[in-house]
C-alpha cells in the first residue's frame, strides 16, 4: 500500500544476482509502484526477505567478522576457502564500514543500554594493551608500555567527565 492511500501495482518481474553461503543465486522478484510516484517503487520480496545490495546477511555476517578481525583482502581469502564465494577485499571494506555506520546509529539511539549501563553498580573501568597517538614530529605513533602492577588502583572516572 501507497502512503498516498492506493495499492501499488505490479510493474513485472526483473531478475537479480545475490552472492550466498552457497554461492550466487538468482532471483525473480516483482517490482511494485504506485501510479502517484511519491514514494517510488520497491521489490516487496526483497523486503521480506532481507536482501539488501549482492550480498546475503549470512555473506555479510562472515565478512563483517573476518574484515574487523584483519585485512579485507585476508577476509577475501578466508571467504573463498571456506565458503567458495568470491567477493572482492573493496566490497568487504564497504560492507564493513556500512555495518558499522549502522551500529553507530543504533547506539546513539539505543537509550535502554545507556540507562542500564548509569544505573549499574561500580566504576567504570577502561582498559587497553596498546593505542595509537598523532605526534607533532612523526606522525601517528605505537603507544604501549609495560602492564600496569597488579596493586594499581586506577583513579574513578565518572561519566561525562573528561581527563585532561
Amino acid at each position: 500500500m501507497c502512503a498516498c492511500g492506493r495499492a501499488k501495482e505490479n510493474r513485472g518481474p526483473k531478475a537479480r544476482q545475490l552472492v550466498s553461503a552457497v554461492g550466487v543465486v538468482s532471483i525473480r522478484r516483482r517490482y511494485w509502484q504506485c501510479r502517484c510516484g511519491a514514494n517510488g517503487g520497491s521489490y516487496a520480496a526483497d523486503v521480506m526477505l532481507g536482501l539488501d545490495g549482492r550480498l546475503s546477511r549470512t555473506v555479510q555476517k562472515h565478512a563483517c567478522r573476518l574484515g574487523a578481525d584483519g585485512a579485507f583482502a585476508a577476509a577475501r581469502e578466508h571467504l573463498k576457502e571456506m565458503l567458495s564465494v568470491r567477493v572482492s577485499a573493496e566490497t568487504i571494506r564497504r560492507v564493513c564500514q556500512g555495518h558499522g555506520k549502522a551500529m553507530a546509529r543504533f547506539q546513539r539511539a539505543d537509550a535502554a543500554t545507556a540507562a542500564a549501563f548509569r544505573r549499574a553498580a561500580g566504576a567504570v573501568e577502561f582498559a587497553v594493551d596498546a593505542g595509537k597517538g598523532n605526534t607533532r614530529e612523526e606522525g601517528w605513533k605505537d603507544l604501549t608500555g609495560p602492564a600496569p602492577p597488579e596493586n594499581l588502583v586506577a583513579p574513578r572516572l565518572l561519566i561525562g567527565e573528561s581527563v585532561h
